[in-house]
């Protein structure tokens, strides 16, 4: 049995920020607004955009969320993104028999 792994990070953040090519971001938008809200944070998303693809070639940005098309306040958010670099990916939210709302997007995202 091997115990000798180390905890050392192969590579700092710097070199990982220094060495970047391409990148494509992938965010699941109901994830990330749930823990966000719980974290009593609020998230830029021009800002995040920047911070992930500093020093890179931004390929191209998702962000999959399930979609109430009666909020108009989500429709203007979900506007916004797109108008902001970020290519939408929507779907329904269904109704589950417990009153909770899903729009599952898993193998969308994968």
């Amino acid at each position: 049995m091997l115990n000798n792994f180390s905890t050392d990070p192969i590579f700092t953040p710097e070199q990982v920020l220094e060495n970047r090519g391409r990148v494509a971001i992938f965010i699941d938008g109901s994830n990330l607004f749930y823990a966000a809200l719980q974290l009593g944070i609020e998230i830029d998303y021009t800002k995040l955009l920047v911070r992930l693809t500093a020093g890179s070639r931004l390929l191209r940005s998702f962000f999959y969320t399930g979609v109430d098309r009666t909020n108009e306040k989500q429709q203007g958010f979900l506007l916004w993104m797109r108008r902001n670099g970020y290519r939408v990916i929507a779907k329904d939210l269904v109704q589950l028999p417990d009153g909770s709302k899903k729009a599952n997007l898993d193998v969308e995202i994968a």
